[in-house]
């Protein structure tokens, strides 16, 4: 198992993860307290081992999770169509022109779900929004950064969105929207 994100679903303390069999997995504890667990769902499975860097937040009242494929290098987003995390919609394309999706952050913003995320190929920080609530469909990518930024964090501070990010160089930066 590798790159681990908790959050609490439904109640419930829940876990996406990548696992080592080739799968983007959920699992969520059956009571409040993470002392009983539910058996974990495979959400996006490739029988290899190509995918990573996932985050995972609550989308419209269910489980979503952003992630990185590769091979394909590609940003995609999966959202639950249930509160629970039983089930699990097509995972939609978010960014495909090339190396993207490393490194990336999902969270709500302003109702509707955001990433930021590493774009590899072109050396940038990039932010993306959906277009509506559930994620079904995304808007155009945003440069934030023209220098490449990794291991980004997105939250709303004081009502924007705004990103925590290193830059290979060095040092700790922070951006948040006009």
């Amino acid at each position: 198992q590798d790159y681990m994100r908790l959050a609490v679903v439904n109640g419930n303390p829940a876990i996406a993860y990548h696992s080592n069999t080739g799968a983007v997995r959920f699992v969520r504890a059956t009571d409040v307290d993470g002392t009983a667990w539910g058996a974990a769902v495979n959400v996006v499975t490739s029988g290899s081992d190509s995918f990573s860097y996932l985050s995972f937040a609550v989308v419209n009242g269910n489980p979503a999770i952003a992630y990185f494929e590769y091979p394909a290098w590609d940003l995609k987003y999966v959202r639950a169509t249930d509160a629970n995390g039983t089930a699990w919609s097509a995972p939609v394309a978010v960014d495909t022109v090339g190396n993207v999706g490393r490194t990336c952050s999902l969270t709500v913003v302003n109702g509707q779900p955001a990433i930021s995320y590493e774009d590899f190929s072109a050396g940038t920080l990039k932010y993306i929004r959906a277009t509506d609530a559930n994620g079904a469909a995304w808007g155009t990518p945003v440069v934030v950064d023209a220098t490449q930024g990794w291991q980004t964090s997105l939250a709303v501070v004081n009502g924007r969105p705004a990103i925590g990010y290193a830059r290979p160089s060095g040092g700790i930066w922070f951006v948040r929207a006009n």
